[in-house]
């Protein structure tokens, strides 16, 4: 069954009278129990939560003991709605974005993108940093501008981190503003490329919302799209 098909189940299950009203006997709450369970098996914390409970229903217990324990079922398939929902509503943002058109915005193809990173090891690590390429870019491009400024800031980050690890360098401490004066006195970043990683971090800064006072200090689809062309153009020192 495909999530879309399971979405729309599980809602139904959630919107029958009786979990609102409630149900005319124990035995048609268990019915309701057996046909919501199957479905939770998608994550198996809801599934495990949902059944704990759904186990009391089996038994001869009080109201005062049997409303709490539905009360938590119920609130496992809303979760499992709520989870299945934003899936469906990231599925519905314009995701035509790839790698191929990456490639044709920053003339850099994943396969020459990997090269120039070819200090990050890791194979899992090494997708995590293309998935979150694509998302940045996908998102700056949807008009997402915070998200996909803090998301690239979050990968030059990294990219830096790992770039130092190998070359054993040792910045004073494990943060941003460290990794890129250990790269600016080690002369390892060229001055061009230090100033686009000091525009990301600051723009990583202004994305508290206690810092966004005015319309003047919010994150344009500009912006987060010079965010992530910074991550291809510091990756080309690299």
């Amino acid at each position: 069954m495909n999530k879309k098909k399971l979405l729309q189940k599980l809602k139904a299950l959630l919107e029958m009278k009786e979990v609102k009203d409630g149900f005319p006997s124990q035995q048609a709450c268990i019915d309701w129990a057996n046909k919501v369970a199957p479905l939770l098996k998608f994550n198996q914390q809801y599934y495990i939560n949902f059944m704990q409970n759904a186990h009391k229903m089996n038994l001869k217990l009080s109201s005062h003991t049997l409303v709490p324990a539905f009360n938590i079922m119920v609130s496992q398939l809303k979760m499992a709605i709520n989870e299945l929902e934003n899936e469906e509503e990231g599925k519905n943002m314009d995701n035509s974005y790839s790698w191929t058109t990456i490639a044709e915005e920053f003339g850099i193809t994943k396969r020459e993108f990997g090269r120039k990173i070819n200090f990050v090891k890791g194979d899992f690590q090494r997708s995590i940093i293309f998935r979150d390429i694509e998302h940045a870019y996908v998102l700056a491009k949807n008009g997402f501008s915070k998200p996909s400024v803090i998301l690239s800031g979050a990968i030059i980050e990294e990219l830096l981190r790992q770039y130092l690890l190998q070359k054993k360098i040792k910045p004073s401490s494990n943060t941003f503003d460290e990794y890129i004066k250990a790269c600016q006195n080690n002369g390892i970043l060229k001055k061009a490329i230090h100033s686009l990683s000091n525009s990301v971090r600051h723009f990583r800064n202004i994305v508290h919302i206690e810092n966004e006072k005015s319309k003047k200090h919010s994150i344009s689809k500009a912006t987060a799209i010079g965010a992530v062309t910074s991550i291809f153009t510091i990756a080309n020192d690299f």
